[in-house]
């Protein structure tokens, strides 16, 4: 038997899986997340703004918010399935807050007091600018109100003067953290972006835990557009301006396209601080969730394939983390979160050693239809080897030409090329 249970800040977590601060997770839907099997939730930051009354959150999404989900230009090329998908851009368009107003404290206590009815363990998103008041009067209310643990939302990309503005500062980031400290004993993690560059996150995060951060979760967001609509030349995320005109607007992209950047920031983070971290960006399934935990995080978040896949994909996470542990001998989370930190390069060398790779290519002929595409992709990449040739109607790759960059393995629609640890490397 394998043991999915995790200390987070102090806090027992059944699994390392929770609901990311997305509109799917309202007071109203935690009661579904935890029949699911989610071992708790973080209430999406907005929640404490919009109206709060007779239907108590049970619409799917909060009022003014908008999140779009759009499909690449390249879309006929790579969608093969119907979860094949890569990115997603959310639209946050909400009217002007009543910073540190009376009925916010009010809301943000109802709310987490209704979340703690499901029995999960509830952290409190709080977003606001960089007046410290706002911000430890709605921890004050969340405390009130039963949650478990704030995370302070220093990465938000949407509105102007908030998120990203105050994980810019750090002048500000260390007055609210004081403040915080001085009026609430709850744990508090402190969600940055991974589109800080290394330097930066790393001191930021450093600074942070020594103010009094418990943990840190990464990342958010990242800002941009998902593409244009090339008939109109407008980003195909558009609001109608106050001038009558379309426009197009930015937003926060989020989906598997931004993974890589997450783990980035995740493999950054776990070298400069040693507090528990969360990862967040990209999770659709078990597997992607396990490489934020090797590279450091005890539990994660997952948000946008919950809003589109629903609250039940946790069950397969659950099982499929199961089996690994079963399969890899591992009893408890913690035998390998971290594991492949120690790993992770921040840059390669150029030449030498780095020319010789420890794994190698191979062709299963009898998934080779013979297209041909292996071959165009080796001889135009950035390797340009030669190694992918064509005999007898059939792929092969010269093991002493193949500088294994993975070309020909990205463009097989047969995934017919298989890659191979070589022999004499420690893994």
């Amino acid at each position: 038997m394998v043991d999915l249970s995790v200390d987070f800040m102090g806090i027992k977590l059944k699994n390392p899986f929770l609901l990311a601060s997305v509109p799917s997770s309202t007071a109203a839907n935690m009661p579904e997340a935890a029949k699911a099997g989610w071992a708790g939730g973080v209430l999406w930051g907005i929640d404490a703004w919009p109206e709060w009354g007779k239907d108590k959150g049970k619409q799917p999404f909060n009022r003014g918010y908008v999140p779009r989900e759009f499909q690449p230009v390249e879309s006929g090329y790579i969608r093969k399935g119907g979860k094949q998908w890569w990115a997603y851009q959310n639209n946050l368009c909400v009217p002007a807050f009543n910073k540190g107003g009376l009925q916010i404290v009010e809301r943000a206590e109802a709310i987490c007091r209704e979340a703690k009815k499901s029995g999960l363990v509830i952290g409190h998103n709080i977003t606001e600018s960089d007046d410290p008041e706002p911000w430890v009067r709605i921890a004050g209310a969340a405390e009130r109100g039963g949650a478990d643990f704030l995370e302070l939302n220093w990465s938000c990309p949407y509105l102007p003067e908030i998120g990203m503005t105050v994980g810019r500062d750090i002048d500000v980031q260390l007055t609210l953290m004081r403040e915080l400290r001085k009026r609430t004993d709850l744990p508090v993690m402190v969600k940055f972006n991974a589109m800080l560059e290394t330097d930066v996150l790393q001191r930021m995060a450093k600074q942070a835990v020594s103010e009094g951060a418990n943990g840190i979760s990464i990342s958010n967001t990242l800002p941009g557009f998902i593409g244009i609509d090339i008939e109109t030349g407008i980003p195909l995320a558009t609001e109608l301006g106050m001038d009558g005109k379309i426009h197009g607007v930015n937003g926060g992209i989020s989906g598997p396209a931004i993974r890589p950047v997450a783990l980035r920031g995740m493999a950054d983070v776990h070298r400069a601080v040693d507090v528990p971290l969360c990862g967040i960006g990209g999770i659709t399934d078990w597997k992607s969730a396990l490489e934020f935990m090797l590279l450091g995080a005890r539990a994660v978040q997952v948000g946008t394939s919950v809003m589109l896949f629903g609250y039940q994909i946790v069950e397969d996470m659950i099982r499929g983390l199961e089996e690994y542990m079963e399969r890899k001998g591992y009893k408890s989370i913690l035998d390998f979160v971290g594991s492949t930190a120690d790993r992770f390069m921040v840059s390669a060398p150029y030449g030498g050693s780095a020319l010789k790779q420890p794994k190698y290519l191979e062709v299963d002929e009898e998934q080779c239809t013979g297209c041909g595409l292996c071959v165009t992709a080796c001889s135009s990449s950035s390797s340009g080897s030669g190694a992918c040739t064509m005999k007898n109607g059939v792929a092969h790759i010269d093991p002493d030409l193949c500088h294994v960059c993975y070309s020909c393995r990205i463009v097989c629609p047969t995934r017919a090329i298989v890659e191979k640890w070589a022999d004499g490397y420690p893994l």
